[in-house]
């Protein structure tokens, strides 16, 4: 979903873009920005601070800042070498395919362990088409300079309030929740004041100097059918084995009450 997501913010910005009259704004572009690619500087800044592609877009149409001259290719430019390993796992993932469909037309057995290796393939090809224009990483920021202070730009939208933010003072942009991303924020920041970080390091300045790689973004309605329609491949996969032989009953009814479940809430998840 978080893959679904950012493909969506992406295709969104470049529709308003180009709506503007920005014509060479791209994916790429747009996903270089929610990346993080984009960094304002203002008088009233201790530190940049990340814009993601909505809040750009506001820059730019209030007239704050220019619109960026960086090109869709010296942005591919620097994915390279990223495009080759996209290429070469991809080229794995249907290689493993096409031997996993050929066993059961040569007579031949499939394991557990492989069903489950293709439920994951399935989630990897449409993580892997989703993010297809996304850069691999952002290794240098390109820096905006603002000659208007945040101070007056929160003014005028009407937010007088210097520390009424969350993440960066740019928040209100696109002040929207979405439920999904603001559960996910809050039981990662709950398992990093237990001193667990799983997902992501810790932030810890204000207004924060990055913008986090495991943000819920809003998803439109056909990037949700997408991803249910993935979502349901990836839980259909483990259902394959329901008449499996297993050493025992115990572990054939614990296969198929885990597959079952977890199918169906994969797919409730997917439909709400």
């Amino acid at each position: 979903m978080i893959a679904v997501g950012q493909r969506s913010s992406a295709r969104r910005s470049v529709k308003k873009f180009r709506d503007a009259g920005f014509a060479r704004w791209s994916l790429a572009h747009a996903f270089f920005a929610d990346m993080g690619g984009f960094v304002l500087e203002a008088e009233d800044l201790s530190l940049p601070i990340p814009v993601d592609a909505e809040q750009l877009f506001y820059l730019i149409e209030k007239k704050h800042v220019d619109y960026p001259a960086l090109t869709k290719e010296e942005i591919e430019d620097k994915s390279k070498t990223d495009s080759v390993a996209r290429f070469l796992t991809i080229g794995q993932a249907v290689w493993f395919v096409a031997a996993f469909i050929s066993r059961p037309i040569q007579g031949l057995g499939v394991t557990t362990l492989e069903l489950t290796t293709i439920s994951f393939i399935v989630v990897f090809f449409a993580t892997s088409y989703c993010w297809m224009h996304k850069p691999s990483e952002v290794f240098r920021p390109v820096i905006l300079h603002c000659e208007t202070s945040i101070a007056q730009i929160r003014s005028e939208a009407g937010h007088h309030d210097p520390n009424g933010y969350q993440r960066t003072p740019l928040d209100f942009v696109d002040p929207s929740p979405y439920v999904i991303g603001l559960l996910w924020r809050y039981y990662v920041h709950l398992l990093h004041s237990l001193g667990i970080p799983l997902m992501s390091r810790p932030m810890t300045s204000r207004p924060q100097t990055r913008i986090r790689g495991d943000n819920f973004l809003k998803t439109e309605l056909d990037h949700e059918l997408f991803a249910g329609f993935f979502i349901a491949a990836f839980s259909s996969a483990f259902m394959g084995a329901w008449n499996f032989h297993f050493p025992t009953d115990a572990e054939r009814n614990l296969w198929r009450c885990g597959s079952g479940i977890g199918g169906c809430r994969r797919r409730r998840r997917s439909m709400s």
